[in-house]
């Protein structure tokens, strides 16, 4: 760089112009042109002589060399991690000239006009995956500097002509994925039920700045606790579980409510009967074709299933059964759920009675002879004769006893007495307390 002096005189004319340049001696121009090429700050002081040596009063004056373009970086404000961005995140741009200053920052956004920097570049401006920010800045006095980029490998960041810089960011615009499962006992009726031994597993996905925390709540407007392993639900029926998920740059996934029900409760089962029952103090009697029904309620997730054993045979109830074998007999039951809740063994211990009473007869004389009727034989009895009729049951008891005469009208009167000469044939049926039936026919003659 070269510097002229301009220096006039009116009278006797300008003999030189002497200058010193930071510090140096002084010298004359003429002598020594001034020129300074080196990049620095600089002090000149100079002053000028005419031709009579009239001295003029010294000046002064600073001035810098630069030959240096600005200096630019980048930077991220707001959220961001690992090079992930939040979509509110923008990128700073800064300048540097040690020299002269800065004057201005320009950028463009792929392959757009260039503009001047003057806020933070919001990220939302950029593509996806393959977006481009070149940039520069220049200083006071012009000096350039070479355009620089920001973007990712396949937006071509390194140019031949520039200083390129590879940042693999990314703007992470999604929050995390947030799933829900019930890890045990479960059931989907009209509703979803658990039982109490049902753990709730929660899990997050983020494929970009990952997940930073997944939330849930029971029953409130306020989604705050923090999730680190399944857990067993708390509270009663029904539940609202919430849950939510945020990743690291803050994206948070909509809340989702979870409705379902605790179901705690086993059944309750009952055993009834079809056919002839007869309890006697302690003692269940049942008929040989009495069928016994397992029936249960369960008021939350309902009825699964009754499974049963009759004198240790194992079966599951679908309808109802009969007695296995006459005595005694033990059942055992219990009934579950949907959601596997059980109830305590039931029991009942019964009797199952086929048979029926036997039949005894007498008569109050003894026969008087015998005779043949039509190649059957008949006992003869007197006039005065009297028939007394008797049924006993050892294992229900007798319930009724009645006969008829001849195939006349049944009749319950004992002793039969009364008796007219002829042939005789006595019809009798008895029945225990579960109807079992015995039939049994007399035949004889009275004569006088």
């Amino acid at each position: 760089m070269e510097l002229t002096f301009d220096a006039s005189d009116e009278m006797s004319g300008v003999e030189d112009v002497y200058y010193s340049l930071n510090g140096a001696d002084f010298v004359g121009e003429k002598q020594s042109p001034f020129s300074v090429d080196k990049e620095g700050n600089y002090s000149l002081k100079f002053y000028s002589v005419d031709n009579v040596g009239n001295v003029e009063g010294l000046h002064s004056f600073d001035f810098s060399v630069d030959h240096t373009a600005p200096l630019t970086t980048h930077e991220i404000s707001g959220i961001n991690k690992n090079k992930v961005l939040a979509p509110d995140a923008a990128i700073c741009l800064s300048a540097v000239d040690s020299l002269s200053g800065v004057a201005n920052v320009f950028f463009a956004i792929d392959d757009g006009a260039f503009e001047r920097y003057k806020n933070p570049i919001p990220v939302s401006r950029l593509k996806e995956g393959d977006g481009k920010i070149t940039y520069y800045a220049e200083d006071r006095v012009g000096n350039a500097e070479s355009h620089k980029y920001i973007g990712t490998l396949s937006s071509g960041a390194n140019q031949a002509d520039g200083e390129g810089e590879v940042f693999d960011y990314y703007i992470d615009r999604d929050p995390p994925v947030v799933s829900f499962k019930f890890e045990g006992d479960y059931y989907e009726g009209d509703h979803e039920y658990i039982s109490e031994r049902t753990r709730v597993t929660l899990s997050a996905e983020d494929d970009k700045s990952g997940v930073q925390s997944i939330l849930y709540s029971y029953n409130s407007f306020l989604t705050k606790e923090m999730y680190d392993s399944s857990f067993y639900p708390e509270g009663n029926s029904p539940v609202v579980l919430s849950y939510s998920a945020v990743d690291w740059v803050e994206n948070a996934a909509a809340e989702t409510d979870r409705h379902f029900y605790i179901d705690r409760m086993a059944p309750e089962s009952k055993v009834s009967f079809e056919g002839p029952v007869f309890r006697n103090r302690d003692t269940l009697f049942l008929a040989g074709d009495t069928r016994i029904s397992l029936n249960a309620i369960d008021k939350e997730s309902g009825l699964k299933s009754i499974s049963y054993s009759l004198n240790d045979v194992e079966a599951e109830y679908e309808e109802s059964f009969s007695g296995d074998f006459a005595g005694e007999n033990l059942l055992e039951w219990r009934s579950t759920d949907h959601v596997n809740n059980q109830e305590d063994i039931q029991s009942l211990v019964f009797v199952v009675d086929k048979e029926g009473p036997s039949i005894h007869h007498h008569f109050s004389v003894e026969p008087i002879g015998e005779k043949t009727v039509r190649d059957e034989k008949y006992v003869i009895y007197p006039s005065n004769t009297k028939i007394y009729i008797g049924s006993t049951d050892d294992v229900a008891g007798e319930e009724s006893l009645k006969y008829s005469v001849n195939g006349g009208k049944m009749s319950e009167t004992i002793p039969l007495s009364g008796l007219q000469p002829g042939n005789y044939s006595i019809d009798i049926e008895a029945a225990d307390a579960l109807e079992n039936k015995t039939t049994k026919t007399i035949r004889f003659s009275i004569e006088k």
